[in-house]
């Protein structure tokens, strides 16, 4: 096998590396064979991340697939593991547009942790749901989330369904307060009784500061929707927007 340092026509997984998007950094592994292992296909690994991929190149058909065997779950890294952790072979067309989206998201997560939201458009609601004011500006909507008590234990059985959900719906996050258009009625809370905002590899959540039992708004990661790192940034730029408002 030819190393990729003796080409001049290198394929994106071997310039850079498609997780991290560092360049430089990656280091091709050959082929090792033990009982057990049969695998022809090398090894990339990333000095940066220290992701490691599987690499087939098609050189005849000038194309190549790839297949992460791990990943770095840093929460630098949140996105990239999301998109490419257990998800098989990816072919170049596809890799290259998920690494994409992945550079992409990390760029705007930055921006939203340092207060520019220049990036994000109000979304247009027509009609706008009876809880939103025409004077509040739209910026977040998730199809479905919960509200949820905290500390609430669950009804016994083999099922152990959690008896703490009060209301599910849509969610909507504005200039002003989140919004739930629930099955059963609509819950409004202002920015500023929010508060703590959280998120991990399954969703986001949203704590609130009420005269009630605590409660939180509760959503999970789905692919129509924003992610979970970037929404939680996004909430806490907007929350804090609002409060430094209040307090001038």
């Amino acid at each position: 096998m030819v190393s990729f340092s003796d080409r001049k026509d290198l394929p994106a997984p071997l310039l850079g590396c498609l997780y991290c998007h560092a360049e430089g950094t990656i280091t091709e592994i050959e082929p090792r064979r033990w009982p057990g292992n049969s695998s022809d296909y090398p090894t990339l690994v990333c000095s940066q991340c220290h992701s490691a991929a599987l690499f087939d190149e098609r050189q005849a058909e000038n194309t190549w697939r790839i297949r992460y065997r791990r990943v770095n779950r840093h929460e630098k890294y949140y996105f990239a593991a999301l998109q490419f952790e257990n998800t098989g072979w990816t072919y170049a067309d596809d890799a290259l547009e998920t690494s994409t989206t992945i550079y992409i998201q990390r760029q705007r997560v930055q921006q939203a942790l340092q207060g520019d939201l220049s990036w994000l458009r109000p979304v247009q609601l027509s009609p706008s749901p009876p809880p939103i004011m025409t004077s509040e500006l739209v910026y977040l909507q998730f199809k479905h989330a919960l509200l949820r008590t905290e500390d609430t234990p669950r009804r016994p059985g083999p099922s152990e369904s959690p008896n703490d959900v009060l209301d599910s719906g849509a969610f909507y996050v504005t200039d002003q307060n989140v919004h739930l258009v629930g099955r059963d009625r609509d819950w409004s809370y202002a920015l500023a009784r929010i508060r703590d905002v959280e998120f991990s590899k399954k969703g986001w959540k949203v704590h609130l500061d009420t005269k009630e039992t605590k409660r939180f708004f509760q959503a999970e990661n789905h692919a129509e929707a924003m992610d979970a790192q970037l929404a939680t940034a996004v909430i806490k730029t907007l929350w804090q927007r609002h409060q430094e408002r209040h307090q001038a």
